[in-house]
């Protein structure tokens, strides 16, 4: 396994977006999901500290390595939220899933009941399932899982989860941007 271990990503200027602290933190939360030191299952935190260098206090960010019932109480603090979570389902190291759960989703796929999150407890799916029964959905959940390939304790990312991170990242920028200027 090629692995890159970058413990402050180097920022890109293509990243960078105009936001004023306070003014959407209040409506838009970025969750990191993983365990640090474990290679690929640490990639939504790495997700998270991108989104956080770049926006500063404009959104809200947090670096969860807890259980699912955990996200459902963060959450509902926010209008938008964005989960990213390593995922391992076959399709290839570093292929990108993305749900929505919301009214409008603008979704490539559906959760998938066999798709393994690296949360421990609940399954991410189970727990959308039932945060929607006791109606503890954000207006919009919108979750991105990156296919991991090592799990094992270490720092750094693969390449291929390198890559597909900051791709993510970008598009959560391109959100937070577009939101800002809407």
């Amino acid at each position: 396994m090629n692995t890159f271990t970058l413990d402050v990503p180097s920022t890109q200027e293509d990243l960078s977006i105009d936001v004023t602290p306070g003014d959407i933190s209040s409506h838009i939360l970025v969750i990191g999901v993983g365990e640090r030191h474990k290679h690929d299952e640490q990639v939504g935190l790495y997700v998270a500290r991108r989104i956080r260098e770049e926006c500063g206090a404009a959104v809200r960010v947090v670096e969860e390595t807890k259980d699912v019932l955990d996200l459902m109480d963060l959450w509902q603090t926010a209008d938008v939220v964005f989960v990213v979570d390593a995922v391992v389902d076959g399709k290839g190291v570093g292929a990108i899933h993305h749900f929505e759960v919301g009214p409008s989703t603008g979704c490539d796929e559906v959760i998938p009941a066999d798709i393994s999150f690296s949360l421990r407890v609940l399954g991410l799916a189970d727990a959308i399932h039932l945060a929607e029964s006791l109606d503890m959905l954000p207006a919009r959940l919108i979750v991105y899982g990156i296919e991991a390939e090592c799990f094992k304790p270490g720092d750094g990312l693969s390449l291929d989860v390198l890559a597909a991170a900051e791709q993510v990242t970008r598009e959560i920028l391109n959100y937070v941007g577009r939101r800002r200027s809407g």
